[in-house]
């Protein structure tokens, strides 16, 4: 897998990697007619682990909000379909034509199959389907996976970003804790959604069921949203500061 070093020299990407954000305050900095995409990946192992095949992309476009920082939550919990009908989210998943595990029936946006070799196209159509005023951040959330397939299915479709992303780094910076962050799900359950509201679908008869990408896209969306109020930092902190104290408890009791 390639890495970010090697990103930052590629000629597909060296230009996006220049303007990666990874603070809190530079996303709040960001234009004021910034728009997010969202990009997840999903891919299946062939012969092994460490041999992988792409068969879905999610994508998910979210005009950002402004002022965030100084606003007051709702009082309600939220719920990723209000998230999606209010903030007017675009989202669409591709399936990629290939023999594959079960895939869990998407819940927002559109469906499109698509060959491998007219993925590029149809990033492009969804990217260009969206406000094209905007200033797009690309976001995602541990976007190793992304990063290995977006320049080799994608190459173009990285030239209209402005920026990127990994929200990640974001929690990283609020915290400035030295403990693992937690994924994706879990922010979103320390922020007040519903485990049942994100949680990946159930196994089939096989055992076997993928996520899906444009659902995932979209929440990676309500996470962005999320980690720009000011009261979700707080939650944030007190989450990793009582994970640091069981760990030294933990340690101690068995020292």
């Amino acid at each position: 897998m390639i890495t970010h070093k090697q990103h930052q020299r590629e000629p597909t990407s060296k230009e996006l990697f220049k303007n990666r954000t990874m603070t809190i305050q530079g996303l709040q900095n960001a234009p004021r007619d910034s728009a997010f995409i969202a990009v997840n990946t999903e891919h299946v192992a062939i012969t092994s682990e460490k041999d992988h095949i792409l068969h879905q992309v999610g994508l998910a476009y979210f005009q950002t909000p402004r002022q965030q920082g100084s606003t007051s939550l709702s009082t309600s919990q939220p719920c990723l379909q209000d998230f999606y009908v209010k903030n007017q989210i675009q989202a669409l998943t591709l399936n990629i034509n290939i023999s594959m595990p079960a895939r869990r029936s998407h819940r927002f946006g559109q469906e499109q199959q698509v060959g491998i070799g007219n993925l590029e196209a149809a990033i492009i159509d969804f990217i260009k389907s969206c406000n094209n005023k905007a200033h797009l951040l690309l976001i995602g959330f541990e976007m190793a996976a992304e990063w290995a397939y977006l320049p080799r299915f994608s190459p173009q479709a990285i030239s209209f970003f402005l920026a990127w992303v990994d929200l990640r780094d974001i929690a990283k910076d609020i915290t400035s804790s030295v403990r693992v962050i937690p994924g994706l799900t879990s922010l979103l359950q320390i922020f007040g959604y519903h485990w049942k509201d994100i949680q990946p679908g159930k196994k089939n008869l096989h055992g076997c069921m993928t996520d899906n990408d444009g659902d995932d896209a979209v929440a990676t969306c309500a996470l962005a949203n999320a980690l720009l109020f000011s009261e979700n930092h707080e939650k944030l902190r007190f989450r990793q500061e009582c994970g640091q104290i069981a760990h030294i408890f933990t340690r101690k009791k068995g020292s």
